[in-house]
């Protein structure tokens, strides 16, 4: 087990789609960090939080951790470097635990890297303008505990997808349809209860659990998990009964 999670990170480390993503997420978190304050010292708002900086860039970062994993996990399988990792470790069901945990450490590290990037962008750019950034809320550490979690979730189940679909691009495009227009849509095709029902999908009880409205905590949390442990369920039934290509 062991030899197959370092055979998976290391996988991860040796890609450059890892780095790059990597890097657009240090980048990103960094100007998001730099606009909130600016923004606030321009306007003559209140400078935000440090904890409201933090969470500036995780919806940016869920997408990008989201489409690392599907690149991942769905090109072993285009590229049909699946049949050596498959003889490398002969226990599927050992091999996609392996790939699960990776792509959560990838995940995880991700969402506290950036966060922690746009926090420290936030505090340097008050402290250049004479300013300082008020610490916020302690139930806001709760709410960004709870988006690094996600971003680990989002990558697992991310990666159950692709190992479903075996094809980045048409995982992806799923992604893309259900965030940009299907999460549109529902609260209008199911008026008057859309609203209602939209509390209940993945990024509705992700939504909750970062301090938006919506469902209760520990509801919300369950409502993931029963996601999560779907996908990963359906991508395990798929990778054990069918050959890998």
């Amino acid at each position: 087990m062991i030899n197959s999670l370092r055979s998976e990170l290391l996988k991860l480390r040796s890609l450059r789609g890892t780095w790059v993503v990597a890097a657009v997420a240090a980048i990103l978190s960094t100007i998001i960090g730099v606009a909130l304050v600016r923004t606030a010292i321009h306007d003559r708002t209140p400078i935000p939080a440090w904890s409201e900086v933090a969470m500036g860039p995780v919806q940016a970062l869920w997408f990008l951790v989201v489409v690392t994993a599907i690149v991942v996990s769905a090109g072993e399988f285009q590229h049909r470097t699946i049949r050596t990792t498959a003889l490398l470790t002969p226990s599927r069901r050992r091999l996609l635990l392996s790939k699960s945990l990776a792509s959560a450490a990838f995940g995880a590290t991700t969402l506290l890297a950036g966060t922690g990037l746009a926090t420290l962008s936030g505090f340097v750019t008050a402290r250049l303008a004479g300013s300082t950034m008020p610490l916020g809320r302690l139930a806001d550490v709760g709410h960004l505990v709870a988006a690094v979690a996600l971003g680990a979730l989002w990558s697992v189940l991310a990666t159950a997808l692709g190992i479903l679909t075996r094809n980045t691009a048409v995982a992806i495009t799923a992604v893309l349809l259900w965030r940009f227009v299907g999460e549109g849509l529902l609260p209008v095709v199911l008026s008057p209860h859309g609203d209602a029902v939209a509390r209940w999908t993945p990024t509705g009880a992700g939504r909750a659990l970062v301090g938006e409205t919506g469902l209760p905590a520990g509801t919300a949390a369950l409502v993931v998990g029963a996601f999560v442990a779907a996908a990963c369920t359906a991508a395990a039934l798929h990778f054990t009964r069918h050959d890998p290509v």
